[in-house]
């Protein structure tokens, strides 16, 4: 194993890890919002679980796992920046609360899909750590 490829599979657990927990935060603030996401995302949970022992453990820091990492990077990139464009802060005004209701009601299909989709890639790192 390159040093390259130890180098890869730490940044995309520590990116990955970043950016699940920018998710989590914001799906802890959705009131009313899809309560399948919240439920969901256990996965993201996990995964930052998996990523934090990829960056502690050198013998998991393998291309594989380095590849998969990044496929789970790129679609929790996606799932958040649905999640921010439909999170209604506080400070929004009532049309624009209502206009991103209707927005996370129409992504909601595209939310749960990015989540099953974070989690095959989550049975996938385990399925290769495991090895």
């Amino acid at each position: 194993m390159s040093g390259l490829e130890i180098l890869g599979a730490v940044a995309a657990a520590s990116h990955l890890i970043e950016q699940g927990l920018k998710i989590i935060d914001l799906c802890s603030r959705f009131r009313d919002g899809p309560e399948l996401v919240s439920k969901q995302s256990v996965y993201v949970k996990q995964l930052i679980e998996i990523a934090q022992q990829v960056e502690k453990n050198q013998s998991l820091q393998t291309a594989v796992i380095g590849s998969t990492l990044r496929q789970c990077l790129s679609k929790a990139t996606k799932l958040m920046g649905i999640l921010s464009k439909i999170y209604a802060a506080s400070e929004d005004g009532k049309v624009m609360k209502w206009k991103k209701a209707v927005a996370g009601v129409a992504k909601e299909k595209e939310i749960l899909a990015l989540l099953v989709e974070l989690e095959q890639e989550k049975s996938s790192l385990t399925l290769y750590i495991s090895m």
